[in-house]
């Protein structure tokens, strides 16, 4: 089309591309142009290529590929973990052959590094697999932004519910972590400016016209008229004076307390339980619906609910049998 376009003087626009991809007859020049779409993506054509890359049907073919990307993966005492990667000695090789050659252009004058390359290295702490509601598998998975990211998290292995829901209760946990914290650093921020406020004023009693020049500083000033004001002001000492006294006496600053550093402590360092995630609250909910309703239960829903129930009986007896027994074998060691 485009030299029979150029044969007539005519040009090819971005409407042409329609015709171009799908094919048809050229108006300007009658020219038959082939379905180029439908050559490259018919289904015998996308189930090949959906068949090398392991796809169609659904295989792991494609990671023994010639062409597949490698690295070289670094055992914790630096030696090479062929098992990983078998191709990790090839690649060192190649990585010394570039090496000796850019170090054989620099000897002549040339800037040999700018061809030089290091081969891409990765440690075996890096495909650790964790463990299932472990911490670091709950941190990692907490992390994973994208599908490959958490492809790696959990090497292709199912995501149970238990993870899933304490990510969620870790996240929540951690920025009410954070808030507590922004909290804390405030109220000491406001208790130690009031403290110090009122130390100066002890001291040197209140600024006024008549001694606001030698009985107080800039820093002095601007110390006052911050507390009075709950935010941090900067002027001259005569501006700074009239903030401090257009301003009400400030209320004592509320106190960090005991309790909310026993729950910032509690916070960061008890693990995540069940009753910490939103599948308690779903299972509460589920639980005063069934009560609620337990009318209209028919008789066979009814006979499972209750021998579930006393299942449920049974296991939290032998568990506090257990405790029980466990904590009196401890008591008489002690004795």
């Amino acid at each position: 089309m485009a030299q029979a376009r150029f044969e007539k003087k005519k040009t090819i626009s971005i409407t042409d591309l329609p015709l171009i991809v799908f094919g048809g007859i050229d108006p300007v020049t009658q020219v038959l142009l082939k379905n180029a779409f439908e050559e490259a993506f018919n289904k015998d054509q996308c189930l090949s290529a959906w068949r090398k890359c392991g796809a169609v049907p659904l295989a792991r073919s494609v990671l023994n590929s010639p062409d597949i990307r490698h690295e070289v993966i670094l055992n914790p005492n630096k030696t090479i973990n062929e098992e990983m990667d078998p191709e990790g000695y090839k690649l060192l090789e190649i990585e010394s052959s570039n090496h000796q050659s850019c170090d054989f252009l620099s000897s002549f004058g040339f800037d040999g590094r700018q061809l030089r390359l290091d081969v891409p290295r990765k440690s075996t702490k890096k495909y650790n697999l964790n463990q299932p509601q472990s911490k670091a598998r709950i941190e990692q998975i907490q992390k994973a932004q994208s599908a490959g990211q958490m492809l790696h998290v959990t090497h292709g292995q199912h995501l149970n519910s238990d993870d899933f829901f304490a990510t969620r209760a870790k996240t929540n946990c951690d920025q009410e972590v954070k808030d507590l914290e922004k909290k804390k650093k405030e109220l000491i921020h406001k208790k130690k400016k009031h403290d110090e406020a009122v130390r100066l004023l002890e001291s040197k009693g209140e600024p006024t016209d008549n001694n606001l020049k030698n009985d107080f500083s800039a820093d002095d000033m601007t110390l006052l008229a911050s507390w009075k004001a709950g935010k941090t002001v900067k002027g001259k000492k005569a501006d700074l004076l009239l903030l401090y006294n257009d301003n009400p006496m400030p209320k004592p600053p509320i106190a960090w307390t005991t309790e909310d550093e026993q729950r910032l402590t509690e916070l960061k360092t008890e693990a995540i339980t069940f009753k910490d995630t939103a599948m308690d609250v779903a299972l509460k909910q589920s639980a005063n619906a069934v009560k609620a309703n337990i009318s209209e239960l028919d008789d066979k829903q009814a006979l499972e609910l209750l021998e579930a129930l006393n299942q449920w009986q049974t296991t939290a007896s032998n568990d506090t049998t257990t405790t029980t027994t466990h904590a009196a074998g401890e008591s008489s060691g002690l004795l």
